[in-house]
C-alpha cells in the first residue's frame, strides 16, 4: 500500500515516485493518471509551498520522544475507558465515500484529482480503492465508466452490491443523472443504463422494505424524488415533489414508510409506493442540524447530535410504534459542540461521536477540531469522553463500523477552502472502542466471544443457531446493516437486536420479524458477551421467504377491553388477532383487517389474556407474533404512591419530614433522602395500600441497605432487621383483584450508602416496582408548621379576618370562631407570610373555611421564595426569577397539600381571578438553614 508522510504534500511522493518509473511502474500510472494534466507542476510547486505552514512539528527530540512514551503507556492503562487510536495509514485516495462490502473490505472514493472540483475541467474518472481490514492490504480499483462519482448517494442493494446514484458532472457541480454498482467480487464498476429523472449531486439512497432502494434530492433535481425498483426500473415519486436539503437524513421506519427526520427540523414520513405521498408531523427540536449526524442504534430509535452551528445537544427520535407520531426525546449533550462529524452506533447500542469542528465553521477550521471521541450511552442518555484521533476529521470525513468490532475513520479535504487551508486527509485511523478491552487496566485486549458457525443467509422470524464455545456467557445477539457514509450521513446505518436462547447447548437466535423492521441485505451477525466484548461478525444475508410476523409494540387493558398495536408486515392484505386465557392456547380469533392497531371488547372481567398477531396475504398466513399479556376486568389503578414518613435516627425518632413517594425504588448512596433529613442515621416509614391488577399469587420483593420490615393486609413478608449491605428478601402473598390491602414497610439506614426498593412479580409478570397507580398513600401525620406566629399581610382586611389568623396553629373554619382571614373582593387578591430565614420546606398545606363560601379559596397559586417578592401581580410574580410556583385549579374541600421540597422564606397564596380570599390556616412544613 501508499504509505505516505504526514510532514509532507502527498503530491511530492506521486511526483518523486513518477520520477523512477523503472522501479515504481504502477505509481508512474497512477501519477499519469490523476496529476498528467497542463500546469501540474506549477500547481504542486504552489500547494507545497502552501503546505509549509502546516507541517508538523518535529518531535524526533528525546524530551519529546519521553513524553510521547509516556502518553503512550497511559493511554495503554486507561484503554478499558477510553479506548485507543491506530496509527495513521496512508492512502493514494481520500476517504470521502465509504461502503463496507460483503466480503468486509471497506470500499472508498474520492474525486477525479486532489483539486476542488470546481478547479478542475474534466470529470470523467473516480480514484477508488479497496482496503481490507485484516490484512491492511489496499488495492487502487478506480472507476473508468467515463463518470466522476463524487458526492454520489449510496447503500446496498438486497444482493449486497452498493448501488450509486448521481455524482459530480462538472465544474460547475452539477449532478449527474447515472446509476452504478460495484461488484466485490471482480472490484469492477459498472454504468447501469438508466438514466435517473435529474441530475443528483449530493442525494441520499435508502433501502426500503419491499427491496427498493429511495433516491432524494441532490442538486438540481431537490424538490423531486424517484424509487429504484426490484425490476431495476425506476419510478418517480411525481405527487410527492418535496424541496429538501442535500443529502437528506431519512430511515426505513417501522409503519412501512420512509421517515424524513433533517437535518433541517422537519419530521415527515413518505409514503414512496405508486407515485408517493407525505404526511407531515411537525418539527424535531428546533434546530437544523446541517451537518450534524444521526444514527439508528435500536428498532425505531434514531439519535441525532450536533450540526448546525456547532451544537452541543442531542435527541432521541422515538418511531417504533406506527400508530404514533413519533416523539422527541432530549437526552444528554455532548462535552463538545460538533459539526461536520460522525455517528456511528456500535454492537452494544451506544453511539460513537467522532471528529467535527467546535466553532461553527461551515466546512474546515483546522484551529477548531475535534480530536477526542465521545461515547452515548442508551441507558443513561449520557456521553463520556474518550481519547483523541491523530488528525482532524471534517468536511469530508467519514467513520464507520467495522466486523472485528473497531471503527474506521477516514478522509477530509478536497473542497475550495480545503484547498485554500491546505487540508487534504488522504490517510485513515482505526479506533478501538473501550469494550475491546480487559477491564483490569493491563491495557490488554479482551478474548473475544467467537462464532464457530452461523448461516450465511436468513428469512424473516426465522430461529437459527449460531455456534460458539460458550453459548450461555452470551449476553446479546444483535444484526448491524453494512454502512455506507459520506458527509456525516450514513445512509443505512441501523442495530436490530435479536431475541435469543439457549437450546440444548446451542445458542438460538430469531431473525428480525419482517422487513419493516430491516430491510432485506446484508447485515453483520455480533454475539456480545456478559462483559460487553463483541465477536468478529459474521456477514449474514436478510431476505424474505413468505409473510414475516408482525412485532407487537404496544398492548395494554382496560375494563374488559384490550389494545394491541404492530409493526405492519409488507406484503399482507390483512391482520388475525388470536387470543386466551393460558398461554398458547389461543380459544378466539378475531379478524382485525388491514390495520396496525385493534381493540378487543367483552374480554372475561378479572383475567389474563395472552394474545398474539399474524399477518395473511390473500389465503396464506404468516406466523405469529411474539405472546403478548393483557389484564383485563380492572381500569388502571387510580393511586399515587405510598406517604413516607422520615424520622431522626434509627428507631423512629422526631419526624423531619413527610412526603408521597410516588414508588419505593431508591439508591441514595451517601445522599440526604430528603430536605431536613440526614444521610445516615434516619429511618422510614412508608404506609398506605396496596392494589392488585389481576387475582392471583404476588411475590414481593425489598432491596435495602440497611434494615427492613415489610407487611401486607397484616401478614409479615420480610423481616430483616439488621445492618447489611444492599440485600433482597422476598415474600409471598394472594391478593384479590381490586381489593385495597394496607401496606407498611418500614426501613432504616444507619452509615454508608443507603438504598431502599419494593418491587413484586406474578408467575407471568417479571419483577418490576410496584408501580404508582396501584400504591394509595396514608394521610399525612400533624406536624407543627414553621409558619405559626410568623409576620404575615395579605392585600387588604375585611370583617376584622386579619392575615395572621391563617398562622395561629388553628384549623378551625369557622369564621365566627375567629381563626379564618378575610380580604376585601378584589382582582387576584393575596395573602403571604415572612418566615423570617431561609427554611428547607417540604410540604406547604392550606385550609378551606367550613361554614360556607369554599369558592373563596378556589384556582389560585401557591408562591415560594427565598427573597422577598417584587411585585404583587400574580404575573410578574410567576416569572420572578427564582420563584416556586404551584398551582391549584379546583376548589379546595378540607385541604389542600403541595409538596414543593425547595428552599424559601416567603410564602404566598394569591387568587388568579375576583374574590374575597378567606384562609383557615397555612402550615409550612421545613426546617430553617
Amino acid at each position: 500500500m501508499f504509505q505516505l508522510s504526514s510532514a509532507s504534500f502527498a503530491h511530492d511522493l506521486h511526483a518523486d515516485a513518477a520520477s523512477n518509473a523503472s522501479k515504481h511502474k504502477s505509481v508512474e500510472e497512477h501519477w499519469k493518471l490523476d496529476f498528467g494534466f497542463p500546469g501540474f507542476e506549477t500547481l504542486n510547486r504552489q500547494l507545497t509551498e502552501a503546505f509549509e505552514d502546516f507541517r508538523e512539528p518535529d518531535t524526533s527530540a528525546m524530551g519529546a520522544a519521553t513524553q510521547a512514551a509516556k502518553a503512550a503507556a497511559a493511554a495503554a492503562a486507561n484503554a478499558h475507558l477510553v479506548g485507543s487510536w491506530g496509527p495513521v495509514v496512508e492512502s493514494p485516495v481520500v476517504p470521502i465515500h465509504t461502503t463496507l462490502l460483503v466480503d468486509g473490505r471497506v470500499l472508498f472514493w474520492d474525486s477525479v484529482s486532489d483539486l476542488p472540483s470546481e478547479n478542475v475541467p474534466v470529470h470523467d474518472r473516480t480514484r477508488a480503492a479497496v482496503w481490507n481490514p485484516a490484512t491492511y492490504s489496499l488495492v487502487r480499483v478506480d472507476n473508468q465508466t467515463g463518470y466522476n462519482l463524487f458526492c454520489a448517494g449510496f447503500a446496498h442493494l438486497p444482493d449486497g452490491r452498493p448501488l450509486l446514484a448521481g455524482g459530480n458532472l462538472n465544474a460547475q457541480l452539477e449532478g449527474t443523472r447515472t446509476i452504478h454498482y460495484f461488484d466485490a467480487t471482480t472490484d469492477t464498476w459498472t454504468l447501469s443504463p438508466l438514466q435517473l429523472f435529474g441530475g443528483r449531486w449530493y442525494p441520499s439512497v435508502t433501502p426500503l422494505a419491499n427491496g427498493e432502494m429511495l433516491i432524494t434530492s441532490g442538486s438540481p433535481t431537490t424538490n423531486t424524488h424517484e424509487v429504484f425498483t426490484t425490476a431495476a426500473t425506476l419510478r418517480a415519486l411525481s405527487s410527492a415533489t418535496l424541496e429538501l436539503p442535500l443529502y437528506p437524513w431519512f430511515q426505513a421506519a417501522p409503519a412501512g414508510d420512509a421517515l424524513y427526520l433533517g437535518p433541517d427540523n422537519r419530521l415527515s414520513y413518505l409514503k414512496t409506493n405508486g407515485t408517493g405521498s407525505w404526511r407531515h408531523m411537525g418539527g424535531r427540536d428546533g434546530i437544523n442540524r446541517d451537518y450534524g449526524s444521526f444514527a439508528m442504534f435500536d428498532v425505531g430509535k434514531v439519535l441525532a447530535s450536533g450540526g448546525g452551528a456547532s451544537v452541543k445537544s442531542s435527541v432521541v427520535v422515538d418511531f417504533k410504534n406506527p400508530g404514533l407520531n413519533p416523539a422527541v426525546l432530549t437526552t444528554g449533550s455532548m462535552a463538545n459542540g460538533r459539526r461536520q462529524h460522525n455517528l456511528t452506533v456500535l454492537p452494544d447500542g451506544a453511539v460513537l461521536a467522532t471528529g467535527g469542528n467546535y466553532n461553527g465553521a461551515s466546512l474546515i477550521d483546522r484551529n477548531a477540531g475535534v480530536y477526542a471521541a465521545e461515547l452515548w450511552d442508551p441507558a443513561s442518555g449520557a456521553w463520556r469522553t474518550l481519547s483523541s484521533a491523530a488528525r482532524t476529521r471534517q468536511y469530508h470525513s467519514t467513520a464507520m463500523l467495522l466486523p472485528d468490532g473497531r471503527v474506521f475513520t477516514g478522509g477530509g479535504g478536497i473542497c475550495g477552502t480545503c484547498y485554500q487551508v491546505g487540508y487534504l486527509e488522504k490517510n485513515f485511523e482505526i479506533f478501538t472502542p473501550p469494550y475491546l478491552y480487559k477491564k483490569d487496566g493491563s491495557g490488554e485486549l479482551a478474548p473475544q466471544p467467537g462464532i464457530l458457525e452461523a448461516p450465511t443467509a436468513v428469512a424473516y422470524d426465522e430461529t437459527f443457531p449460531i455456534l460458539t464455545s460458550a453459548p450461555n456467557a452470551i449476553a446479546s445477539v444483535v444484526l448491524m446493516r453494512a454502512s455506507s457514509v459520506t458527509h456525516s450521513v450514513d445512509f443505512e446505518q441501523r442495530r436490530v437486536p435479536l431475541q435469543h436462547r439457549v437450546v440444548d447447548g446451542v445458542l438460538q437466535a430469531t431473525a428480525p420479524a419482517n422487513a419493516n423492521l430491516a430491510p432485506p441485505g446484508y447485515y453483520m451477525l455480533f454475539i456480545v458477551d456478559a462483559d460487553g466484548v463483541p465477536s468478529v461478525a459474521e456477514m449474514v444475508q436478510v431476505r424474505a421467504n413468505g409473510l414475516g410476523a408482525p412485532l407487537i409494540v404496544a398492548s395494554s387493558g382496560s375494563g374488559t377491553s384490550a389494545s394491541l398495536s404492530w409493526v405492519p408486515v409488507p406484503g399482507a392484505t390483512g391482520y388475525r388477532i388470536k387470543y386466551g386465557t393460558a398461554s398458547g392456547s389461543y380459544t378466539t380469533t378475531v379478524e382485525a383487517g388491514n390495520v396496525t392497531s385493534y381493540t378487543l371488547a367483552n374480554l372475561a372481567p378479572g383475567t389474563r389474556n395472552y394474545l398474539t398477531v399474524l399477518a395473511y396475504s390473500g389465503s396464506t398466513p404468516g406466523p405469529d407474533a411474539d405472546e403478548v399479556t393483557v389484564d383485563a376486568g380492572l381500569s388502571p389503578g387510580t393511586g399515587s404512591g405510598l406517604r413516607g414518613n422520615y424520622y431522626a435516627g434509627t428507631a423512629f425518632g422526631t419526624l423531619l419530614a413527610t412526603r408521597v413517594d410516588p414508588t419505593v425504588n431508591f439508591a441514595w448512596g451517601s445522599a440526604a433522602p430528603a430536605a431536613g433529613v440526614p444521610a445516615d442515621n434516619y429511618s422510614v416509614r412508608w404506609l398506605g395500600d396496596v392494589q392488585a391488577p389481576v387475582s392471583g399469587t404476588y411475590t414481593f420483593y425489598t432491596t435495602s441497605d440497611d434494615g427492613v420490615r415489610l407487611s401486607v393486609n397484616g401478614q409479615s413478608l420480610v423481616n430483616n432487621w439488621t445492618a447489611h449491605g444492599a440485600t433482597v428478601n422476598s415474600g409471598t402473598i394472594a391478593l384479590t383483584a381490586g381489593v385495597k390491602y394496607p401496606l407498611v414497610m418500614e426501613y432504616y439506614e444507619a452509615t454508608g450508602s443507603a438504598t431502599a426498593k419494593l418491587e413484586w412479580s406474578t408467575p407471568t409478570m417479571a419483577r418490576t416496582p410496584v408501580p404508582t397507580d396501584r400504591l394509595y398513600p396514608a394521610a399525612a401525620p400533624a406536624l407543627n408548621g414553621v409558619a405559626v406566629g410568623k409576620p404575615a399581610s395579605q392585600s387588604s382586611t375585611a370583617y376584622d379576618g386579619n392575615a395572621s389568623r391563617a398562622v395561629d396553629g388553628n384549623t378551625n373554619g369557622v369564621f365566627t370562631d375567629g381563626s379564618v382571614t378575610h380580604t376585601a373582593s378584589s382582582y387576584q387578591p393575596w395573602w403571604q407570610v415572612d418566615l423570617g430565614s431561609v427554611h428547607d420546606l417540604t410540604q406547604i398545606k392550606v385550609w378551606n373555611r367550613t361554614d360556607c363560601c369554599a369558592e373563596r379559596l378556589a384556582k389560585f397559586r401557591v408562591f415560594v421564595s427565598d427573597s422577598p417578592f417584587t411585585s404583587t401581580s400574580l404575573f410578574w410574580t410567576t416569572y420572578q426569577s427564582g420563584v416556586g410556583n404551584y398551582a391549584f385549579s379546583g376548589t379546595v374541600n378540607g385541604s389542600a397539600t403541595f409538596n414543593v421540597n425547595r428552599s424559601g422564606r416567603y410564602v404566598r397564596v394569591q387568587l388568579e381571578g375576583t374574590n374575597p380570599l378567606s384562609l383557615a390556616e397555612v402550615q409550612v412544613l421545613g426546617t430553617p438553614r
